[in-house]
């Protein structure tokens, strides 16, 4: 602890300089005081890095240019989203959407549909709507970058203005090009209409809940609900950002524990997080994405978590010991390892053994 000194002691003959008041410890009250403060200044910052990255997908785009055809699968998959979307509200009926049937992606679902907009045609109308909307598919396309730019300049925005009260607009600039540049594939993922837009707005939200968690010395409730919100918009994304609810979870359980507020109280909270995050999830499969496709969504989900192989189409076992022991004898360290086990000095007895019992894969040809 700090103690200053007084400075009316500093040229003060008649004694020796006091020691002033001891500092106080910043509280938990002070950093949200912080948090709320310098709300002019907390918008400049933030408002400028956003702008800077909704000119990155255009500018790329522009200046390395592609067709709608010869991109990613993004591309399709998005423009049947948004002619399903385009259909439900011409027939106002459900139809399955089969892109939301394995991940979700609900905000890209909504993306797509809002290019399709903005090019023009939100409702189906006519019998010609669909060739009219493959015949300008490259204005959708230009379309779909600006969405996908607002989106992904939308997460700067929130992650910027949370980290600029915590961290110098310096540091927080550091960190968004690291964050936005660790890879070649990044930028040209954001140049795309696909999910990873949205990964940057979760990301920003998750930070949000964490820091309205850690300064909130009471934890409102409104806290907790937005922890199960955000909770519930990253797994309606994919559900590779099933990290973002557990992790919202566990920071709730520890608030609880080093706050002291008790185990009914806690379990409380945590009940609630859970609760508006399941409720959020069920209510909109059942009235977005649709009931079947909702069932067949968790079902994919399932099958991912407790299968192998690609998206779960293998055994019902993550991790076998068939199946590590084969990695090994893959690897060519299982004829070493029998020398290492049963050799004695020559070896060539024992080696023979080996060889004949384990059957090591052989990589060349003349020693087989």
């Amino acid at each position: 602890m700090i103690w200053p000194i007084n400075p009316d002691d500093r040229h003060n003959s008649a004694g020796p300089m006091r020691p002033g008041p001891p500092s106080r410890v910043p509280t938990q009250r002070d950093l949200a005081k912080h948090m709320n403060s310098g709300r002019y200044r907390s918008l400049v910052w933030p408002l400028l890095l956003a702008a800077g990255f909704f000119c990155i997908p255009p500018v790329l785009f522009y200046l390395y240019p592609f067709g709608f055809w010869s991109s990613t699968d993004y591309e399709p998959l998005g423009l049947a989203d948004a002619l399903n979307m385009a259909y439900r509200l011409a027939d106002v009926s459900l139809y399955p959407a089969e892109g939301m049937t394995n991940h979700p992606g609900v905000l890209f679902y909504l993306m797509s549909w809002l290019a399709l907009a903005i090019s023009g045609h939100p409702v189906a109308a006519g019998s010609q709507f669909f060739r009219d909307v493959v015949d300008h598919v490259e204005d959708y396309h230009r379309a779909s970058i600006y969405v996908a730019a607002l989106v992904g300049s939308l997460g700067v925005y929130v992650f910027a203005r949370t980290a600029c009260k915590l961290i110098p607009a310096g540091a927080t600039l550091v960190a968004l090009l690291i964050w936005l540049l660790s890879t070649p594939a990044t930028i040209i993922c954001f140049v795309t209409t696909g999910f990873e837009p949205v990964a940057l707005l979760i990301n920003g939200l998750f930070l949000v809940s964490l820091v309205r968690l850690a300064s909130d010395a009471e934890i409102d409730p409104k806290v907790i609900v937005l922890a199960g919100f955000v909770g519930a918009f990253a797994y309606l994304n994919k559900l590779a950002y099933v990290y973002v609810p557990l992790a919202l979870v566990c920071a709730i359980f520890w608030k609880a524990v080093f706050c002291r507020i008790g185990w009914r109280r806690g379990s409380a909270l945590i009940a609630l997080s859970v609760f508006t995050f399941a409720g959020v999830i069920v209510a909109t499969g059942y009235f977005f994405i649709g009931s079947n496709a909702f069932i067949a969504l968790l079902r994919f989900h399932r099958n991912v978590i407790l299968g192998s192989g690609l998206y779960g189409t293998g055994s019902q076992v993550v991790v076998s010991e068939e199946g590590i022991r084969r990695a090994i004898m893959a690897a060519g360290a299982v004829e070493p390892a029998w020398w290492l086990v049963s050799g004695t000095g020559n070896g060539t007895a024992s080696r023979s053994s080996a060889s004949a019992s384990v059957s090591p894969p052989c990589f060349r040809r003349s020693a087989c």
